[in-house]
């Protein structure tokens, strides 16, 4: 169709993280003509041959100026997400700096990635900063998308997934922050970068935020079990309320440079908030992964 032809030139900025890997490896498989901004000219090595890549910095405008340039869409995946003291310059900043470049660059489209968190009523660091970062998106006048996305999981055991499976893994017991009620819908990073392509293409898409997930919605204390399950361990929870365990972590935060558990980590995973999948459904065709199929796929060889 006209518009998928006049998109083929994309930059994805956070590139060589471990969802911008995917999405950079599924946009060039999809026929596009891919730009991977990196900071560090050595984590290259982590994508395929045929990208094309360009030093940038979200935090600095002039080398996304040189990355964005001759572009048709930026999607834009970099970010902060430990509570880290560049939080604010990489996720608030950033976000204005690529708006800034797309306008010079006279680049139309954007695709944010962002998440739950900011939508949680009492936000970390990490979930405050992508809600500032996604109404100034929302608000810079370009067509944006903005994708907020649930836990995210894959042969990479990422994030907060790749913490539950090495818990399961190694320890006698899985502790838990918080009651366990806390509600998610998991889903592949192979989906998530089959969303992220079919909104680029959706003339319908533009101006929207959509809840970005998997078909299930689960408990962690189920999410929990169906990981135990695929891994043939049985595991006892142990749940220690959340507001003990702050205290804690906000100590931690101070002393330690990379903190294993952050202050949004445990807000994030102890607030629910409402997710609604007909948008998404309404506007794109996205059929995502079972979570019983991804978690059979990916834990297969752990």
């Amino acid at each position: 169709m006209a518009e998928s032809q006049r998109l083929r030139r994309i930059v994805v900025t956070g590139a060589t993280g471990s969802i911008g890997r995917h999405v950079t490896r599924h946009l060039l498989e999809s026929g596009y003509d891919v730009t991977a901004m990196l900071r560090n000219p050595d984590r290259a090595a982590l994508l395929p041959d045929s990208v094309t890549t360009a030093l940038g910095d979200v935090t600095q405008l002039d080398s996304l100026i040189d990355a964005f340039e001759s572009n048709d869409a930026v999607v834009h995946m970099a970010v902060a997400k430990s509570d880290e003291l560049v939080s604010y310059d990489v996720n608030v900043v950033g976000a204005k700096n690529v708006i800034a470049a797309c306008h010079y660059c006279r680049i139309g489209r954007i695709i944010n990635m962002s998440t739950q968190s900011a939508k949680i009523a009492r936000k970390g660091i990490y979930g405050e900063t992508k809600a500032q970062a996604d109404e100034a998106f929302q608000s810079s006048g370009l067509d944006v998308v903005t994708l907020r996305a649930s836990i995210v999981y894959g042969p990479e055991l990422l994030g907060v997934f790749g913490q539950l499976v090495g818990a399961i893994g190694k320890l006698p017991v899985v502790p838990v922050v918080g009651d366990g009620k806390w509600r998610s819908r998991p889903m592949h990073v192979r989906d998530l970068s089959v969303a992220v392509e079919a909104v680029l293409e959706s003339p319908a898409a533009v101006g929207q935020t959509y809840d970005l997930g998997g078909p299930d919605e689960v408990t962690f204390d189920q999410l929990i079990d169906a990981v135990s399950e695929h891994l043939g361990r049985t595991r006892p929870r142990v749940h220690v309320p959340y507001r003990l365990v702050l205290p804690m972590v906000r100590l931690m935060a101070r002393v330690l440079s990379s903190p294993p558990v952050t202050v949004s980590n445990v807000l994030g995973s102890n607030q629910n908030v409402d997710f609604d999948a007909l948008p998404l459904a309404r506007d794109v065709a996205f059929v995502p992964t079972s979570l019983q199929e991804g978690l059979r796929e990916v834990l297969a060889d752990v």
